[in-house]
């Protein structure tokens, strides 16, 4: 179950990369599905590859902003699985995604996460679960 404040802050992430984008007439073109499934895979190969957040990069998009307390706080990603389709928030799309994962004493734990990928101008792939 998706907390209100979990939600919203997804929200804000995703509109504050609309404003960032400038003062424009336009706002960023919505993210495809095929952009976005790329720059979620090489987040996610990434993490599992043992990359941290912030050297994520897709060739011939650039650098990708990379929001997952998991991965920050040391798990490590054995596999993961992108579950049904895509499903669209503002500008960008949501992902379920069943993760395979190992704590640092090496146990293992498996979870179904909801990853939100915005493509322009500047891509992010934020957990949708993060509450601060």
């Amino acid at each position: 179950m998706r907390s209100q404040t979990a939600d919203s802050w997804v929200a804000a992430v995703l509109l504050a990369s609309v404003v960032l984008a400038g003062c424009g007439e336009s706002l960023p073109p919505e993210t495809t599905a095929d952009q976005a499934v790329q720059v979620l895979r090489s987040a996610l190969d990434g993490w599992r590859q043992g990359g941290s957040p912030a050297e994520v990069t897709v060739p011939a998009i650039g650098p990708v902003q990379v929001l997952d307390r998991d991965w920050e706080s040391g798990l490590r990603l054995e596999d993961y699985r992108l579950e049904g389709e895509a499903q669209p928030l503002g500008l960008g799309l949501q992902y379920a995604v069943r993760l395979v994962l190992r704590d640092p004493q090496g146990r293992p734990m498996e979870k179904t996460v909801t990853y939100v990928v915005q493509g322009a101008p500047s891509p992010v792939v934020a957990r949708q679960d993060l509450d601060f």
